[in-house]
């Protein structure tokens, strides 16, 4: 009987958890940036979101056998969404261990969506796993946080080890460093591309690993958003530390 409540109440906190995914990030919508005749075409694209973004869907990977394994077990027979893992962006130590994967996911329709996800396994002890949450990384309307401590809570750490460089095609990558020539206060490690945006030139989004430039070097998730001009000129436009607490916590909406 205990084992049948346990397994009822599981149950029940994942359902939860994956109807928050689906609700709209209590943010705000940012103002759109000056559009050009090519972007309103980008906008009529299939696929495209609010603001003539477009979601990137062609991003390197990294990640450890070991990772993908666990990734593959946690979600066997998992029907609707089809989830790529991409890299581990946080791990946090229980009985056993909590993983936070950043995931490409294409709706199995008719007409495939594309977007991005935070996929929390929970690993025990003896190699077991479960799926604890799945969540929309909606970068339009992320969950962001500016006053909170800079260490993670309940032990979550972010993981360092994917390798640098993780932007698609030599002229992304070069715009992404001519960017941060002049950016101060966080050294940023690109994880994924997220979107595109035409303007007067192109704006890039980026999901990054960014360590202050301190002596502890603390590490945490960045949205960062830079933007390329007609003339190859680059500059970041905004920084947005990620709220990776709410991403993993099946009890926050």
């Amino acid at each position: 009987m205990k084992k049948y409540i346990n397994s009822l109440f599981a149950l029940l906190l994942f359902a939860g958890c994956t109807q928050q995914a689906t609700q709209p990030a209590p943010t705000p919508t940012p103002t759109p940036l000056p559009t050009t005749p090519e972007a309103s075409a980008e906008a009529e694209k299939p696929g495209t979101m609010l603001g003539g973004w477009t979601v990137f869907a062609d991003n390197n990977v990294s990640l450890m056998p070991e990772d993908q394994t666990r990734f593959e077990k946690a979600l066997e027979g998992w029907t609707g969404v089809g989830y790529e893992p991409l890299t581990v962006l946080a791990t946090q130590v229980v009985s056993g261990t909590n993983y936070a994967y950043l995931a490409k996911g294409t709706t199995i329709t008719a007409n495939p969506g594309i977007g991005y996800y935070v996929v929390t396994i929970y690993e025990n002890l003896s190699g077991e796993t479960e799926i604890l949450c799945i969540k929309d990384l909606d970068f339009v309307n992320p969950i962001v946080t500016e006053d909170a401590p800079e260490q993670l809570a309940g032990g979550w750490t972010v993981t360092n080890y994917a390798k640098p460089g993780m932007l698609p095609g030599e002229d992304i990558e070069s715009s992404f460093v001519k960017a941060q020539e002049t950016h101060v206060g966080v050294a940023l490690n690109p994880i994924a591309l997220l979107g595109t945006q035409v303007v007067s030139g192109t704006n890039y989004c980026a999901l990054c690993r960014g360590a202050t430039v301190t002596p502890d070097a603390i590490t945490n998730l960045y949205l960062v958003t830079w933007n390329q001009d007609l003339q190859g000129n680059s500059k970041i436009l905004e920084v947005k530390r990620l709220d990776i607490n709410y991403y993993v916590d099946p009890s926050v909406q």
